[in-house]
């Protein structure tokens, strides 16, 4: 059976095989250019109605396919692979015989469901990490229904992230070159008020 879109340019062929109407008005009618009308033409004379049923009428979409696994794919990366970046971890699903063939999914849908979920990657850009940081931040102080381990993975990332700005800011010195300090006021030692001072070398 041609659903109504299917029915409607099976119509208008069929006037233009008949002589009522012509390519023209087919075309300013189906919004098509006079070649596509020609290769409707030819379906018709081909396969007549059913050959304007569109291919991919029935088939499970590719889209409902990578929704059944990703859930799995988001626990396997949070509970296993955490520490690997959004291309490593598709290159494992991919070459390891482990997952080899198991996950039928692009990169490109795994990395945009990833980071639509709030999954990103150790290596991400400063933009994305800032947004990320504001929206789990403020999904905590909401107490909003967020899961352990995406509790767990932002905790993770912190580190991650300030371990990577620590290696880029020392990087840009040698031994001795810079030191930064700090102290901190407190109670340390019973009732009484002190100082904690910190030394760091930039350059180690």
């Amino acid at each position: 059976m041609l659903n109504e879109k299917e029915k409607k340019k099976y119509n208008i062929i069929m006037k233009v095989e008949k002589g009522e109407i012509t390519r023209k008005e087919a075309s300013l009618e189906l919004k098509m250019s006079i070649r596509q009308i020609d290769k409707l033409r030819l379906i018709y004379r081909e396969h007549g109605e059913s050959g304007f049923i569109h291919k991919n009428r029935g088939r499970i979409s590719e889209k409902k396919i990578d929704k059944a696994i990703i859930e799995e794919l988001k626990q396997l990366y949070l509970n296993e692979y955490y520490d690997y970046n959004f291309e490593a971890f598709y290159d494992e699903l991919t070459e390891n015989k482990k997952y080899k063939g198991k996950y039928a999914i692009s990169y490109s849908t795994l990395y945009n469901t990833f980071l639509n979920d709030d999954i990103i990657s150790p290596l991400a850009h400063k933009g994305t990490i800032k947004l990320y940081n504001e929206k789990i931040k403020k999904a905590i102080i909401n107490k909003e229904n967020i899961s352990e381990e995406k509790i767990e993975l932002y905790e993770t990332r912190q580190i991650a992230f300030t371990k990577a700005h620590t290696r880029r800011a020392s990087n840009m010195f040698v031994f001795g070159q810079e030191v930064q300090m700090d102290a901190c006021e407190k109670k340390w030692f019973g009732g009484i008020v002190s100082y904690l001072h910190l030394a760091v070398d930039k350059g180690t």
